[in-house]
């Protein structure tokens, strides 16, 4: 959380409307930034439309404005920054290679190797053929002199800037168009007057800074025209919107308290992951979320870094501009930095959140993703290495085909994103077929027919085949916790918390069943020695019980088969204990009257008869003992 209020406090939802409202005013009028084609339509804005738009002298009205209004855009909200200034940049003459054309010097496109950095007299005078008539001091303070002299990067204190045709260095020939209208037009017309820009002049450059007190936001603008050897002109917009001033108001109280936490943090991290890698050395990095812990402390440690490189930067910038508020005060580093910083956060937090992942490792679907690329990883080099060859024949017939009449294949680069764009669904059938009636169209069939059908098809196979044998083990596999329990089981860990315990899903364990040889038998109510047939009947009903009873426990603890055996191995032992029993009533005849001894014996007789029957009916079933038990004694 911490790192996303960093990375949304560097940003400002408002700094669209900023980049809305320079494009309305600079780029998008009649004569703006957009309409500039040739040298002469670019004087025509500067004239027309930067130059009135930077340094308004009157108002809507026609109210002439005071010297403290004149500061500001004609927005009326966005306030000037030190001056504006024009910045070029140009290329060394050399020997035509062609003998006999019309001209003997020829210049070539833009590079570092060909810059021309000499110093020029107005009119690109060379310093040789006409001897200077300026002193030191007109060097110093006179821009219409300055104008001609180069400056390098580190004095502009500029930087490298990707334009659409070539990169061009911080520096070059600076003309700065002074703090009102009045010195601006006069610089204007002596640029225009002695040929500033000529046929050596590669990209130039018209820069200037804001700042709106409104919102708190700096916009920094650039607003480039390249000039190639081809003729006609290039143009390129950049509009920058940063906030230098952060410990504004409450919003600032709190930005400063988000550092703070991450600062600790940051520290407390660095300490505990030194520690773990002093005590597991090399095993450390075994771990992959060790590696990626890692991976997250190195970026963190660079945006701090860059933050504080940033601060630094920003208070010298700001010392230059409040030293003197006549000179243009560059702005490109700060920005610079500001936008690397912003990236290298962005990137810190996306892999912060990708960590969360980590708590969720514990859900077996969650490592789905992983395992499908982890499973098919043997066929990703083939299918690569068939996919680079496509691609890169498509991409040579492109450019050569293409290159000259459409933009989207100018360079080997380009023609890459136009392809891989075409892939993704791009429409680029109209401009192929205006190209190449006949050629156009059947590259655009045979391109889309090619990914469409082949390679994204083997792709999607390859991660089908993968899915299914990742979702078999996955179904295999069981959740060892609940996420939610997890997670305030540790935060009630660490705070200290004594939360609800929700009631577990487990089931309880099953009791382990008792073998049917450990089950004692149930006491007898009746003395053996007694031959009634009350207590014969006793028995019967106390075994029925008990054999009732040992099927209802052991049928829930082990199977049906198992149970019956289990039961027929006890009924086995039912006819030893009736000759045990039969033993102890023919010992104790003598004591029994005459006239009772032939009911005893009838009884003894009945008892026997009804026990073996009980006992063959035992090892046919096991679960109606009682019925079997229970019959003769009905006979």
């Amino acid at each position: 959380m911490v790192l996303l209020f960093l990375c949304h406090g560097n940003r400002d939802v408002k700094g669209l409307r900023i980049t809305q409202q320079m494009k309305s005013t600079f780029v998008q009028p009649k004569f703006g930034f957009d309409s500039v084609t040739s040298v002469d339509y670019f004087w025509r804005f500067a004239n027309e439309i930067l130059l009135p738009s930077i340094y308004p002298t009157h108002w809507y009205n026609g109210d002439k404005k005071n010297w403290r209004n004149r500061h500001f855009l004609t927005d009326e909200q966005s306030y000037r920054v030190g001056p504006a200034r024009l910045r070029q940049l140009r290329v060394q003459e050399h020997k035509c290679p062609l003998v006999g054309t019309a001209t003997k010097n020829c210049r070539g496109h833009f590079d570092f190797n060909h810059e021309e950095t000499r110093d020029f007299l107005p009119g690109w005078r060379s310093f040789s053929d006409h001897p200077s008539n300026y002193s030191d001091d007109d060097l110093i303070d006179d821009p219409t002199v300055i104008a001609w002299q180069y400056q390098s990067g580190f004095e502009l204190r500029g930087v490298p800037f990707i334009g659409d045709l070539s990169v061009y260095p911080g520096g070059g020939y600076s003309a700065e168009l002074g703090v009102n209208f009045e010195s601006g037009k006069f610089v204007l017309s002596s640029l225009f007057n002695h040929s500033w820009i000529d046929h050596q002049t590669r990209a130039v450059f018209a820069e200037f800074t804001v700042y709106n007190p409104n919102i708190n936001l700096f916009t920094s603008v650039q607003l480039l025209t390249e000039f190639p050897p081809v003729g006609a002109a290039v143009t390129y917009t950049s509009i920058l919107t940063f906030r230098l001033y952060q410990y504004l108001g409450a919003y600032g109280t709190i930005m400063i308290l988000a550092q703070v936490i991450f600062v600790i943090r940051l520290l407390v991290l660095t300490f505990s992951t030194i520690r773990l890698l002093a005590k597991q050395r090399f095993k450390f990095f075994q771990d992959p979320w060790n590696s990626f812990e890692t991976l997250i402390l190195c970026l963190d440690w660079t945006v701090a870094s860059l933050y504080a490189f940033q601060v630094v930067l920003t208070n010298f910038t700001m010392d230059a501009f409040h030293e003197n508020k006549r000179k243009y005060v560059n702005f490109q580093q700060v920005t610079m930095i500001g936008y690397i910083f912003g990236t290298m956060l962005s990137i810190s937090a996306f892999f912060g959140i990708i960590r969360f992942l980590k708590l969720l490792r514990f859900n077996k679907r969650i490592g789905m993703l992983t395992s499908v690329l982890k499973n098919s990883a043997k066929q990703w080099p083939g299918f690569f290495v068939m996919a680079a060859v496509f691609f890169i024949s498509f991409i040579h017939i492109g450019y050569v085909v293409f290159s000259a009449f459409l933009e989207d294949f100018k360079t080997i680069l380009s023609s890459m994103e136009t392809m891989f764009s075409l892939m993704m669904g791009r429409p680029l059938y109209k401009q192929l077929l205006s190209s190449y009636r006949i050629f156009g169209p059947f590259f655009y069939f045979v391109f889309c027919f090619t990914a469409a059908f082949i390679i994204i098809n083997v792709l999607i196979a390859i991660i089908n085949e993968s899915y299914g044998l990742t979702l078999e083990v996955v179904k295999q596999k069981k959740n060892d916790y609940e996420i939610i329990d997890f997670m305030l089981k540790r935060f009630a860990k660490w705070s200290g918390i004594k939360f609800f315990q929700p009631p577990s899903k487990e089931k309880p364990p099953k009791p382990e069943p008792m073998s049917p040889s450990k089950v004692p038998l149930p006491p007898l109510t009746y003395n053996v020695s007694e031959p009634y047939r009350e207590n014969l009947i006793d028995f019967q009903k106390t075994l029925d019980k008990y054999l009732y009873d040992l099927e209802m426990k052991y049928s829930k603890h082990m199977p049906l088969e198992e149970f019956r055996d289990e039961v027929m191995a006890e009924m086995d032992k039912v006819s030893s204990r009736n000759q045990i029993i039969q033993r102890e009533i023919f010992r104790n005849r003598k004591y029994i009257p005459r006239q009772a001894h032939s009911r005893s014996l009838s009884l003894q007789q009945g008892s026997q008869s009804t026990l073996s029957k009980s006992t063959g009916s035992g090892q046919a079933s096991s679960k109606s003992g009682s019925k079997y038990l229970a019959q003769p004694a009905k006979k």
